[in-house]
């Protein structure tokens, strides 16, 4: 079982992406406190799903986390697929639960205002 870290990077100014690559059943997928920075977001959640739920949540303190909301309602992939992410909370987080032989990845776009 290994911890996923969220990997960050800038690919130009006012723009952020956050992904979780590689996540397996057996994975957990960590948080990250990088993205209330830019709070026009778009998720995109793809790979083998096995069965698998992947819900996009998000936390003000850390600690207590609530499932995001979309256009389309709670931000819940068990196929491929993509929303906006209407929160701008401090901490994001990915989760997974349900799976059997699934390969996942979850990116997050961001943009600034700036």
């Amino acid at each position: 079982m290994a911890a996923i870290q969220c990997k960050t990077v800038f690919p130009e100014r006012g723009v952020l992406k956050m992904t979780w690559t590689a996540v397996t059943e057996a994975d957990t997928m960590t948080a990250s406190q990088e993205g209330s920075r830019y709070p026009d977001k778009v998720v995109t959640v793809t790979g083998t799903f096995g069965g698998a739920t992947v819900l996009i949540k998000g936390s003000n303190d850390g600690v207590t986390y609530f499932t995001c909301h979309g256009q389309m309602g709670l931000l819940s992939f068990t196929s491929d697929g993509g929303d906006v992410l209407i929160e701008n909370y401090p901490y994001l987080q990915a989760t997974h639960s349900g799976g059997t032989g699934e390969t996942i990845a979850v990116t997050v776009m961001g943009t600034s205002y700036a």
